[in-house]
């Protein structure tokens, strides 16, 4: 009697089972069939690329103003950058990296590197003069570094830094790459150009 009980049950199970695989099977064939018939009857659709730069590691929480110890003579925007002769303001949301190299982002270097980064963005976009402004951007550097505390031997070796590897920056490093959804393949994107940095904001992202 107990022998026939269990053999019903495992006819049940293996009846249950059957169900449940032929159940499992048609579902996964009727949305594949579904998948299909989407692609099939989908309208080529022309998705506008996104493009953008990202990258930096500090954003201005609010807009921030110096006044620069020269007169630039010159009146530009680029970006979330305005120059407006001596005065320089950088508008909530300007973004920057800090120190370069080996050195630590302290809170007396921040306001150093953000004016200091600004400057060499108008250089490097031709908006400011690089034979006129680019040492006179270096001795404002070292003038904030002065004004915030950072020690005498530390200033000096900022100034070397500056001096001897900020004309590679002001040429090359520090040019964010425009990305764009449209072609994924393109992982480095392209350099900016003046022309789209003026029209978009080189430092919106």
């Amino acid at each position: 009697m107990r022998m026939k009980a269990l053999q019903e049950s495992l006819r049940r199970l293996e009846l249950t089972a059957v169900v449940l695989i032929s159940t499992t099977c048609l579902l996964a064939d009727g949305n594949a069939t579904s998948s299909e018939l989407q692609k099939e009857e989908a309208p080529a659709v022309d998705k506008p690329a996104l493009k953008y730069i990202s990258g930096y590691k500090y954003h201005l929480h609010e807009d921030y103003e110096h006044s620069l110890s020269f007169d630039t003579g010159v009146r530009r925007t680029l970006g979330f950058i305005e120059l407006n002769g001596d005065r320089l303001v950088l508008r909530k949301g300007y973004g920057w990296d800090g120190a370069s190299g080996p050195v630590f982002d302290t809170k007396n270097v921040m306001r150093a590197t953000a004016v200091h980064d600004a400057l060499y963005r108008l250089i490097r976009y031709e908006l400011l003069s690089e034979t006129e402004f680019k040492d006179r951007s270096d001795l404002e550097f070292v003038q904030i570094l002065e004004e915030d505390g950072v020690p005498k031997l530390g200033r000096y070796w900022f100034y070397q830094a500056v001096k001897q590897f900020g004309l590679k920056g002001v040429r090359e490093i520090g040019m964010k790459k425009v990305r764009t959804t449209a072609d994924l393949s393109d992982e480095q994107g392209t350099d900016t150009k003046l022309a789209s940095a003026l029209e978009k904001g080189e430092e919106r992202s």
